[in-house]
C-alpha cells in the first residue's frame, strides 16, 4: 500500500459523496479506515483532533487490525493534540483509548 497522504478526505464540492464510496465500498473500505487512523495520529490543533476521531469511532469493528489499534493507542499516549483536546467532557486521548480497550477483545490476533 502507498503512503496515506495520497488519498485527500475532500471537504469540497462532491467530496463528501466520494468520500462516502470510499468509506463504503468493499474494496475500499479498508484502506480508508486505515488512512481516517493515520490523520487521527498525525493530527495538527484540537481541533483536528476531534473531527477525526469522531470519523474513527465510525469505523466498524470488523475494519480494525491490530496495527491500527496500537497506532492509535500510541497517539493517543504522544500527540499532545490528543493529550490535550477535549471531545465533550473527556480528553480526545482518553476517548481513543477507551475505543481502542473495547476493540481489542473483537481483533483477532
Amino acid at each position: 500500500m502507498g503512503s496515506s497522504r495520497n488519498i485527500r478526505l475532500s471537504r469540497g464540492p462532491g467530496g463528501g459523496a466520494v468520500v462516502e464510496i470510499l468509506r463504503t465500498h468493499s474494496l475500499t473500505e479498508q484502506r480508508y479506515a486505515e488512512v481516517v487512523v493515520d490523520r487521527l495520529c498525525h493530527s495538527y490543533s484540537y481541533d483536528n483532533a476531534r473531527r477525526m476521531f469522531r470519523q474513527v469511532e465510525q469505523i466498524p469493528g470488523r475494519l480494525w487490525t491490530r496495527e491500527m489499534i496500537a497506532r492509535a493507542r500510541e497517539a493517543a499516549a504522544t500527540n499532545g493534540q490528543l493529550i490535550d483536546g477535549f471531545i465533550g467532557q473527556t480528553t480526545v486521548a482518553a476517548a481513543m483509548t477507551a475505543l481502542a480497550d473495547s476493540l481489542e477483545v473483537s481483533v483477532p490476533v
